[in-house]
């Protein structure tokens, strides 16, 4: 998704309607558990409504009324570069040897992070967000960061009507036309991400893109929940909502769990630096594995709680702990998200560090 810069804006700018002012008590999760949400889903049926949620266990399915091939994976985000990883890296080794951080407690600290959503559209009639998907997004965000320093406010929705747009396609084109400036915001981009690769929910950006001179693309694309193809969504909107979060995940700073696959543990010695895991996700407290687990075509009824993988069994090196199945930074069956999706502490720890490295030093 990474692609050169053409800060061009598009003449073809047709409708732009703006809101303000949303109340932010009422779009923030209260908790742990969203019944609201949850309630959408008939819970007893999770081994049929895997591929309602995420289509991915098979290589062609036929979605709403059509067959789409489903070999790509519904996170479009891009392995981080050596170059990120270094940095972001980097970071990590500063802010522990800063002595201010050193008897810091996290659960002090909060960020609210205002949240600016643009909703690109096809057409006039069709392609809108609607409000009750608005307050979906943010309650999400909110439930599932609710153990991180971090909460999401709705600070403004802007609606463009530009069909290419709404197709993903002259991505520089559409951010450098809608985005609003500051490295610590975050500009969620809402679009049919499925016509531009069948299969894909969206795609980030790591947090160094704001020292480059792609700092344009910084944001997060994810689909539009409400569209829908002969009268039936596209996905379920659980999967979208569960998208974002993990899509805003890489935006803090984190790579997949799986990260550089069984040799993730091999030691970069990167400019003579021998403690930075540059093919790995960085993470103590996160197990290498061979890949997203979602391929996985075992145990799809329980969301493998009680199952215990070590896809890297027997590789020398490797952390030999087990595959972990309810991480939001793994890809897993949108059930497994909404259940039992989470950050472990040491993600918490590494996006605090990246957004205070990357984001708010720079805003």
């Amino acid at each position: 998704m990474k692609s050169t810069i053409q800060l061009l804006l598009c003449s073809s700018l047709l409708v732009i309607e703006s809101s303000q002012g949303h109340s932010s008590a009422n779009l923030r999760g209260q908790g742990t558990i969203d019944m609201d949400l949850a309630a959408e889903h008939d819970w007893s049926q999770d081994d049929a409504a895997f591929h309602n949620f995420h289509p991915k266990y098979i290589e062609q399915e036929t979605l709403a009324g059509r067959t789409v091939d489903l070999d790509a994976m519904p996170c479009a985000t891009e392995s981080p570069t050596h170059d990120e990883m270094s940095l972001m890296n980097k970071a990590v080794t500063s802010w522990k040897q800063d002595f201010r951080n050193r008897n810091r407690r996290l659960a002090a600290t909060s960020y609210d992070i205002q949240v600016y959503m643009h909703i690109i559209k096809k057409s006039q009639q069709e392609g809108d967000l609607s409000k009750n998907s608005q307050r979906k997004f943010l309650r999400k965000l909110n439930n599932k960061f609710s153990a991180t320093p971090f909460t999401f406010t709705l600070a403004n929705v802007d609606r463009i009507v530009n069909e290419n747009w709404h197709l993903g396609q002259d991505e520089s084109g559409f951010k450098a036309a809608l985005r609003v400036n500051g490295t610590n915001v975050l500009n969620v981009y809402v679009l049919n991400t499925n016509a531009k690769a069948a299969g894909t929910i969206g795609y980030s950006y790591f947090p160094p893109i704001v020292y480059s001179g792609a700092n344009v693309l910084d944001g997060v694309v994810i689909m539009n929940p409400d569209i829908q193809v002969n009268g039936a969504p596209v996905f379920n909107s659980l999967a979208v909502l569960n998208g974002l979060v993990h899509e805003v995940g890489h935006w803090f700073g984190l790579a997949h769990t799986f990260e550089g696959g069984c040799s993730a543990q091999v030691i970069d010695q990167w400019k003579g630096q021998a403690d930075y895991q540059i093919r790995s996700d960085g993470i103590s407290d996160t197990a290498a594995h061979a890949g997203p687990t979602y391929a996985r075509r075992d145990g799809f009824n329980t969301c493998w709680q009680n199952m215990q993988i070590e896809s890297c069994s027997g590789v020398a090196g490797v952390d030999r702990g087990y595959e972990p199945v309810d991480n939001m930074m793994n890809v897993i069956p949108g059930p497994c998200y909404e259940k039992y999706g989470r950050f472990t502490s040491g993600q918490v720890e590494r996006m605090l560090i990246q957004y205070e490295t990357f984001r708010l030093a720079n805003a």
